[in-house]
């Protein structure tokens, strides 16, 4: 946390700032935001939106791209991975319900309160 609410400790009425919140406020000041990278709220919601697209960036940025098979098969055998996996392959989706595997219960087997059997429709 970064400040304590008044009332949170017995006798204590006012805000009262931990260090986290001025080691922070440390570290925020030590960078200068200029405004003229304000972007209207219609612009950021764009889903192509760019932070160049308010303003010049002064490095400009390449996408990074994935690995290929060479470096991501030394990584998994540097590690001892016992089943190297193609990274340029998506797994397959998890199989669901759960009792489609190996017939597992979705609900605890242990008794619950009626409540919480209601709840979590078990």
């Amino acid at each position: 946390g970064l400040s304590l609410s008044p009332g949170f400790l017995s006798g204590q009425d006012k805000l009262y700032l931990l260090d986290n919140y001025y080691n922070l406020q440390k570290v925020y000041k030590q960078y200068n935001v200029s405004s003229k990278w304000d972007a209207s709220p219609a612009k950021v919601d764009s889903c192509s939106f760019l932070p160049s697209d308010v303003a010049p960036m002064s490095h400009s940025h390449t996408r990074p791209s994935c690995p290929g098979k060479a470096i991501w098969k030394r990584i998994q055998t540097r590690h001892g991975v016992s089943n190297v996996s193609d990274w340029s392959v998506l797994p397959p989706p998890a199989e669901s319900p759960l009792s489609a595997v190996n017939n597992q219960t979705e609900c605890p087997a242990a008794p619950l309160p009626a409540q919480v059997k209601e709840a979590s429709n078990c």
